[in-house]
């Protein structure tokens, strides 16, 4: 996984097209079953790139992740080294109960934070 500033990705055209703030964690872990020939709209549910704030007790600070969502198959591709603290802290506080195993999903403030910086 890659630590990366999140100047980056600014300018990158297919990270633009695909990135998604409408997923959260809690979408990306729903259970989706296609089988061959099947819904493809299951797929595009998640498909893109979206962010997400890594944080568990006994971790220092949260972190600000990165996924990459194809086909159905995610992962998490960067961490993001220059997110503000204090924000992702708060963002974890407005987040209290939406967590999926310590995945929780950004607020406005960090959406706001992230167009901003990428200039989207």
């Amino acid at each position: 996984m890659l630590e990366i500033e999140i100047k980056r990705l600014k300018g990158n055209g297919v990270f633009a097209r695909n990135v998604r703030f409408d997923v959260t964690p809690k979408i990306i872990m729903k259970p989706r079953f296609v089988a061959p020939g099947g819904n493809v709209d299951a797929c595009k549910e998640t498909q893109g790139f979206s962010f997400y704030i890594e944080h568990m007790q006994g971790l220092p600070a949260p972190i600000l992740m990165l996924l990459k969502t194809y086909n159905l198959t995610t992962k998490t591709i960067a961490e993001i080294t220059d997110a503000p603290q204090a924000m992702l802290e708060k963002a974890v506080k407005e987040g209290a109960g939406q967590d999926v195993m310590g995945m929780y999903p950004i607020n406005g403030e960090v959406e706001s934070w992230i167009k901003k910086e990428l200039e989207l």
